[in-house]
C-alpha cells in the first residue's frame, strides 16, 4: 500500500471547489488590481479583498494539483507543444511583466525540488498564521501590494523561462478539466456522454449504505 504523505498545503490555504469553479473559472478572475473599486470587496473571514484572497489560494491548488495529486501537465505541455518543458508553477505575476523577469518580482518564490512557495495570509483575529501550516516556505499575501494576474512559470531544458505556448487560460482547463466536468450541466459525476451517474439515496434505516459512483 502506498504511503500516505502529509501535504505541504493546509486548509486555511486552499479554496472549496465552487470557489474554484463558480468564482474563478466560470467568472474567468484571473488578475487583481488594488486601484480598481469593484476587486476590493472584503472577504468577510480574510478581511482583505476576496478577489486577492482567491487568486491567492486557487494559485495554491494549481500548485498542488501538480506537484502533490499527480496531474501530468508537462506531459500535456510538451505533447501538445513539441517543447522540453521540465517544469512548471503558478505563480502570481506583476501584470504585463515578462516571462523571463518573473524570478525578480515581489512574492516569487522558486523551489528546484517540491512546491514554490505557498501563498499565506495570516488570521485577522490573531495575525499569525493558521496552526495547521507546515514549514514550507510562505509568501505573504499581505506583501503582494502591486496589480498582478495569475501565471505561469516553466523551466525548459537547457534554459530558464521563456514561456510555453500555451495560454494559461488552455493549462488551467487542462488541470481542471475533471473539476469542470463535475460542476457543468448539472453538479454530479458524469459519463463518457457527459450524462450525470445515478446513485442510490442512503438507506434511513442502516440497512445499505447506497453507491457512490466516485469510488
Amino acid at each position: 500500500m502506498e504511503e500516505y504523505k502529509l501535504s505541504q498545503y493546509d486548509k486555511d490555504c486552499l479554496p472549496t471547489w465552487s470557489e474554484i469553479y463558480d468564482e474563478f473559472w466560470m467568472k474567468k478572475v484571473f488578475n487583481y488590481d488594488p486601484n480598481i473599486t469593484e476587486h476590493q470587496e472584503l472577504d468577510p473571514y480574510w478581511k482583505r479583498p476576496h478577489r486577492k484572497i482567491l487568486l491567492a489560494f486557487v494559485c495554491n491548488q494549481l500548485n498542488k494539483m501538480i506537484f502533490e495529486d499527480g496531474i501530468d501537465v508537462l506531459s500535456y505541455i510538451n505533447e501538445t507543444t513539441d517543447g522540453h518543458c521540465r517544469r512548471i508553477h503558478f505563480t502570481l505575476n506583476p501584470d504585463h511583466v515578462p516571462p523571463m523577469l518573473q524570478p525578480y518580482q515581489p512574492g516569487f518564490m522558486h523551489m528546484e525540488e517540491g512546491p514554490p512557495g505557498i501563498y499565506a495570509c495570516r488570521l485577522p483575529s490573531t495575525n499569525e498564521y493558521s496552526i495547521f501550516a507546515t514549514n514550507h516556505p510562505k509568501i505573504d499575501i499581505d506583501a503582494l501590494t502591486l496589480p498582478f494576474e495569475i501565471a505561469i512559470y516553466a523551466v525548459h531544458e537547457g534554459a530558464e523561462n521563456i514561456g510555453i505556448r500555451l495560454s494559461v487560460l488552455e493549462v488551467i482547463e487542462f488541470i481542471l478539466k475533471d473539476v469542470i466536468t463535475y460542476y457543468e450541466n448539472g453538479i454530479g459525476w458524469k459519463d463518457n456522454h457527459g450524462d450525470i451517474i445515478p446513485s442510490d439515496v442512503v438507506s434511513r434505516t442502516c440497512e445499505g449504505m447506497g453507491y457512490d459512483p466516485a469510488l
